[in-house]
């Protein structure tokens, strides 16, 4: 592990690499959702040898929301105990004002957009004034959890409204306990996951089921994980060898891509519980292997870089291109079309949307003066903002 003396580093800590991993996050989302078709399809077309696998490939796309949260989990808790280390406490609201600044804007201007547009151009979109209100409130995860998903353009941003739920409470827990009680109330996390999903899973017959797959106490592993990852480093970044590094992230993405592949598992209460689990450990295997290989992996090259600095604005949008290419285009040309508009509509957001309000950033950014002058000459780089992720 790099840092000295295994103590909590005070620098910048942003690694582009980690933006790879977030474009990898979003790029099987995408698939996820760009390529999904009835039951069948692929082993129609690929056999019954490969097909299988092509499907739970496409199937375990959605499972890329687990490696944004353990992501996000991950650099919150470092970026809030940097803040304890160097200050002595934690800017409860500064931290809240941030992440305003980075989520808001872009979250709300959807939003509304969806509601006005969507509704004149989609063949079928229906949202429930109730439904509207959850996700204006960041509550659409509990909508769904408790009455489904509905067909329209903002049940994606489920994944959101955790997330804002996560970042309301995490920095008033990570203020108020010890380092040790941390860790503790952090470990207790995973075994509430999974207790909770036993009950619903025996209560509702399958752990893909919107009361499982959207429900945020079901849901707590990943960023359980994710928040002990950071903790177990103490500001430093693991050390595996390079080949090492790369059988942590195959043998990461395998784990999804298994249990998916035999997803019978998910039917039963106990197994199906630690199915999630298992998956949370393999997103942490590949974001160990991912800081391990560093900079000079293919993850930290320009493309995937940028694609993972854009990565909110391609979440935000992708699904809405979705529904609207599936509508308007064949099944060859729908994905490519998904992708080129979502691709466009972030990348002007991220610049004339976004990035204004990333700007602001460095205001409610405390610290030694130094610390303040580094946060100036790095505008550039909060913008990236690593801690703002989406599944």
């Amino acid at each position: 592990m790099n840092g000295e003396n295994g103590e909590r580093a005070t620098g910048s800590f942003y690694r582009p690499e980690l933006d790879g991993l977030r474009a990898l996050a979003f790029l099987a989302v995408f698939v996820g959702h760009a390529l999904s078709q009835a039951p069948g399809f692929w082993e129609a077309r690929a056999g019954e040898a490969v097909g299988p696998w092509l499907a739970a490939a496409v199937r375990g796309g959605r499972f890329g929301v687990d490696l944004f949260f353990v992501l996000s989990a991950y650099l919150i808790t470092e970026i809030l105990l940097r803040e304890r280390h160097a200050r002595g406490t934690i800017d409860v609201r500064a931290f809240w004002v941030r992440r305003i600044l980075r989520i808001w804007p872009l979250y709300f201007v959807f939003v509304a957009a969806s509601l006005l547009i969507a509704p004149r151009i989609m063949k079928v979109e229906a949202l429930s004034p109730g439904y509207a209100v959850a996700f204006l409130a960041f509550a659409g995860n509990w909508a769904i959890a408790l009455h489904g998903f509905q067909p329209s353009v903002l049940m994606h941003l489920w994944s959101v409204s955790i997330e804002e739920q996560f970042y309301l409470t995490w920095p008033l827990v990570t203020h108020g306990l010890s380092p040790r009680r941390l860790r503790i109330a952090t470990l207790c996390l995973v075994p509430i996951a999974v207790a909770t999903r036993v009950y619903l899973i025996a209560a509702h017959g399958s752990g893909l089921d919107d009361a499982v797959w959207c429900n945020t106490v079901a849901r707590l592993d990943p960023i359980a994980v994710g928040a002990l990852l950071a903790m177990a480093l103490r500001g430093g970044f693991p050390a595996l060898g390079r080949g090492a590094a790369r059988l942590a992230l195959v043998l990461g993405a395998s784990v999804t891509l298994v249990i998916v592949r035999y997803d019978a598992i998910f039917t039963h209460p106990v197994a199906g519980s630690l199915a999630y689990t298992a998956i949370a450990l393999g997103c942490a295997a590949m974001l160990v292997g991912a800081m391990s290989l560093g900079a000079r992996s293919l993850l930290a090259t320009p493309a995937l870089v940028y694609l993972g600095r854009i990565s909110y604005g391609l979440y935000v949008f992708h699904f809405f291109f979705v529904r609207f290419a599936s509508q308007y285009f064949t099944f060859a040309a729908a994905p490519l079309v998904t992708f080129a508009l979502t691709l466009a509509f972030a990348a002007a957001s991220y610049r004339w949307l976004e990035t204004p309000f990333l700007r602001l950033k460095q205001r409610f950014t405390r610290g030694s003066p130094t610390s303040r002058a580094a946060a100036g000459q790095t505008a550039a780089r909060e913008a990236r903002d690593p801690a703002a992720l989406r599944g």
